[in-house]
């Protein structure tokens, strides 16, 4: 039976309470008399939320502005009342640690807007071409293993308390059918028409058109990866939205927006997939699939795994092949668009694997 969750935290009632000084020594646990606030200079992220360095207190802290009404990411995925704010506020983020830390301290919802404030975790942040070793992948890929065996099967995730994606929003809002949602991102409209014309000029002609027929009519996919374990995922657990602290071995997973409710794999496949990782992409999975065995033990079906991996496989394209197209194409960094082309290559075979058990 689908339980309720209750809220373990208070949001504030405004942006200017949560940052007054003496909520602020409240949550830093020493006296504040004021607090500075400057925008970032660049972000990477293509949501169009504000991020800002707070110091207060000798304490460097980041406050993510959102605005639901006005972020295609949330838009395109149903977030009305702030995903990521909602999945801390809940506890759900609570229940990963310490194999994951949030490095959330507050949050606050001002009139339709909301805010995040989180210890700054910069030092731990992993750049596009920073060489990144096993010795650093494997403990992400356990937490990530971890997570999915806590909440394998947990009825109580379709709360509506929570409002987490489901497969047919997770999937499919960079598709065509999509796009007239977005009036207000009309040059990542165009960026993401782009990317699917190369897409589909790169791909062979029966996986081109296979791709696009599950486009028009996903009833078969969605039915199929029904039928597979459920569990909470991240949905868009990659390098750029973790931290690794060196010094004590902490990962640090933030921008929760587009978590939800998904077979495990469509989580691992996000990440093995993703930019400086799609190249040891075998030797990931099964790293992840030792670890996902040893914590969930024989309430994983040996029998599933391989369909849920490769179908895992399929959804990846079907939500990212775009971006990596794109990006293998664009652009003056030759290595960087040899390393996205890479990843484009492998294409062909995944599809069809995937394809197969629809």
């Amino acid at each position: 039976m689908m339980g309720k969750y209750e809220a373990k935290y208070n949001l504030y009632d405004s942006l200017e309470a949560m940052l007054s000084p003496e909520i602020l020594s409240k949550l830093l646990g020493c006296p504040v008399s004021n607090a500075t606030c400057r925008p970032f200079e660049n972000t990477n992220g293509f949501s169009g939320n504000q991020l800002f360095h707070i110091e207060a207190g000798g304490h460097k802290l980041v406050l993510k502005r959102m605005r639901p009404a006005f972020d295609w990411l949330a838009v395109g995925s149903n977030d009305h009342r702030c995903r990521a704010v909602r999945v801390w506020q809940y506890g759900l983020l609570d229940r990963i640690q310490p194999h994951m830390q949030h490095a959330t301290l507050a949050a606050c919802r001002d009139n339709d807007d909301y805010a995040i404030l989180m210890q700054d975790v910069s030092d731990g942040l992993i750049l596009f071409g920073q060489e990144i070793t096993s010795q650093v992948v494997y403990p992400m890929l356990d937490a990530l293993a971890r997570m999915h065996a806590i909440f394998w099967e947990d009825e109580k995730l379709k709360a509506a308390e929570l409002g987490l994606n489901d497969m047919q929003t997770i999937i499919p809002f960079g598709w065509p059918a999509q796009w007239n949602r977005y009036p207000h991102a009309r040059e990542i409209v165009a960026l993401m028409k782009q990317g699917w014309e190369v897409l589909f000029e790169l791909l062979e002609l029966d996986v081109s058109e296979a791709l696009q027929l599950i486009m028009n009519d996903p009833r078969s996919l969605y039915d199929t990866l029904a039928k597979y374990p459920s569990t909470f995922v991240h949905s868009d657990f990659r390098l750029d939205n973790l931290a690794w602290m060196a010094d004590t071995h902490e990962l640090i997973v933030f921008d929760w927006q587009n978590a939800g409710i998904a077979p495990a794999t469509i989580g691992m496949c996000w990440f093995v997939m993703s930019g400086g990782l799609f190249d040891r992409q075998d030797e990931y999975v099964e790293y992840y699939h030792r670890r996902l065995i040893q914590y969930l033990g024989d309430r994983l079906d040996p029998d599933l795994w391989q369909p849920m991996l490769e179908l895992g496989g399929l959804v990846e394209v079907l939500r990212k092949g775009n971006w990596h197209a794109y990006f293998s194409v664009t652009g003056e960094d030759e290595a960087f668009k040899a390393h996205m082309r890479q990843s484009v290559d492998t294409y062909n075979d995944i599809v069809r694997k995937g394809l197969a058990w629809l």
